[in-house]
């Protein structure tokens, strides 16, 4: 599958995870300048590795997220992983305030459920909700009620 086939939806981030995530950056450029004015060799090594495992990290499993919607499978791509739902498994979709680590920078999440356990379940949060929303409920043939995408409005799990 291409990129052109999918809608891309960029996930929403939250002020202070935002601010929260810059914090390890910052934090190793400070060790990293001052060891360079005082001449600390240990200091410098400790603030390079410190850097690199942050940007190993915020590459790796984190940026980009985003959310592609195509004719067939929801798309959740999160730094260098893809994961793959198909859309016909796609049962209902509510929102959730769930803090439960998942590829979203926003507790203003989207529950995507595909059964009834614990990992029949994944969380997102678009930027643009009211668009993804839109969009899936187009292409799953889930009925909309409000931000609930279900087979029916009284459908429950």
């Amino acid at each position: 599958m291409s990129n052109d086939e999918c809608v891309w939806f960029p996930t929403k981030i939250d002020w202070w995870i935002g601010l929260a995530m810059c914090i390890p950056p910052v934090s190793s450029t400070i060790v990293i300048v001052n060891a360079l004015r005082n001449h600390e060799a240990g200091a410098f090594r400790v603030g390079l590795i410190s850097a690199a495992v942050v940007l190993l990290i915020y590459g790796g499993l984190v940026f980009p997220i985003r959310y592609g919607i195509s004719k067939k499978e929801l798309v959740v791509r999160f730094g260098l992983f893809r994961s793959r739902i198909d859309l016909t498994k796609i049962q209902k979709v509510e929102p959730s305030l769930n803090p439960l680590s998942a590829p979203a920078l926003s507790l203003s999440r989207l529950d995507v459920k595909t059964g009834e356990g614990f990992f029949e379940s994944t969380l997102v949060s678009p930027a643009d909700r009211d668009g993804f929303l839109k969009l899936l409920s187009e292409r799953t043939g889930l009925l909309r009620e409000g931000d609930v995408l279900a087979a029916s409005a009284s459908k429950t799990l």
